[in-house]
């Protein structure tokens, strides 16, 4: 199967938009101590958007976890556990799919031309998904239309997201 803008799995762009799976990611963050300032719930909802657009493997989500919240590694395991039975569970067949049909060429983050390591590695730590994904990578024009609209949409609710985490936080002091 091919993967391009037609035929990328529907449950998954719906996936990209529900805001109950940044409530889950808020809610896991909590439980395990790492909400902070909203930091954590961010962090994991980036590693969603990467596994959820193609990005991110499901099985290399502890690692990244790890990384990107300098935890160790049981922690990071457990955390990537409760993120696989609260949320990605929902998604299994449709990521299954998506990891066997995007290709390495079809779905990359930072083409290997256009960033030093140490660029990548900064954007990867300061930034979201929407300003990780870099679109004109695929052999497929509908593929990369795709992902350049998904991450505006992912940028405007990631946005959305924090002014009503801020609003809430107002309400609750």
């Amino acid at each position: 199967m091919e993967n391009n803008g037609k035929n990328f799995p529907e449950k998954l762009k719906l996936a990209l938009s529900d805001h109950e799976n940044f409530k889950k990611c808020c809610q896991i963050a909590e439980a395990f101590g790492i909400y902070g300032d909203g930091e954590g719930a961010d962090i994991l909802d980036n590693i969603f958007e990467k596994t959820t657009t193609g990005n991110l493997p499901l099985e290399k989500v502890p690692n990244e976890i790890q990384e990107k919240l300098k935890i160790s590694q049981e922690v990071a395991e457990r955390i990537a556990k409760e993120m696989d039975n609260q949320i990605f569970s929902n998604y299994k067949e449709e990521l299954n799919n998506l990891y066997k049909s995007y290709t390495k060429e079809e779905t990359k983050i930072f083409p290997d031309s256009n960033f030093s390591k140490e660029e990548k590695k900064e954007n990867i730590i300061s930034g979201s998904s929407s300003t990780l994904i870099e679109t004109g990578n695929s052999k497929n024009k509908d593929v990369d239309d795709l992902l350049e609209k998904l991450s505006l949409e992912l940028k405007k609710e990631k946005e959305e997201r924090k002014k009503l985490d801020n609003k809430l936080k107002e309400h609750i002091s």
